[in-house]
């Protein structure tokens, strides 16, 4: 069974640190219930297993991932970014915000075959395609952070869990590191506890001025 996927945000998604993110696999279990979800309206990205390894750019590695993501279209707000990534995809449709007639993000959400959107846009732009898409009934993988703060990201949650059939349409953040072997292991240690009261923990990270990270622009500025 064919899952239909279409790419949300063009020009972001050529930039090889967010492949390393969407770089998509599936354990055989996994992919099984992937299928099963979708069968029943159920699918939920959230089954999606996002790896750091075998970074592969240029092209989208949904198109790489497995046999039951099929890639319908990509969307992006300029019909050059859309087509910078479509370079050598004959088979997926483009649309932008300036191609004309019937190619808008609206339109595209209309489309029937099309079940799951992946979401990588500018921060203070991912809330409202994030909305759009789930109000069309679309399951959704949108790129960390989803909104410039916390404020936002709270109102965004709650409107999704008010306002969506959350057992129909899914929503799932990008963060990788939930499906990394270590957090895994973790987590299955902690079911082992019983019922858990409470914990703390604290994480520390350096980041040096200069880095890659320390200076990307929609860090300082979103």
């Amino acid at each position: 069974m064919s899952i239909g996927v279409a790419i949300i945000g063009g020009g972001m998604l050529r930039a090889p640190t967010l492949w390393k993110r969407l770089r998509i696999a599936y354990t055989s279990s996994s992919s099984r219930y992937l299928c099963q979800r979708r069968a029943s309206g159920k699918f939920s990205p959230a089954l999606l297993k996002l790896h750091e390894s075998k970074l592969t750019t240029g092209k989208p590695a949904v198109r790489q991932a497995t046999e039951n993501l099929t890639l319908k279209a990509i969307y992006s707000r300029s019909l050059k970014s859309a087509k910078s990534l479509g370079e050598s995809l004959s088979s997926v449709d483009l649309y932008s915000d300036d191609a004309g007639s019937g190619k808008s993000y609206a339109d595209l959400l209309k489309r029937d075959d099309i079940h799951a959107v992946i979401i990588a846009l500018p921060i203070l732009k991912q809330p409202d395609y994030i909305k759009q898409a789930l109000k069309a009934g679309k399951h959704v993988l949108a790129e960390k952070p989803i909104a410039k703060d916390v404020a936002t990201a709270s109102e965004l949650l709650k409107w999704y869990h008010d306002e969506i059939d959350t057992k129909k349409v899914s929503w799932s953040v990008a963060e990788n590191f939930r499906y990394m072997d270590s957090f895994l292991y973790g987590t299955q240690q902690v079911k082992q506890m019983g019922r858990v009261l409470g914990f703390r923990t604290r994480k520390q990270t350096y980041v040096q001025p200069g880095s890659k990270y320390y200076e990307t622009e929609w860090r300082k500025t979103p």
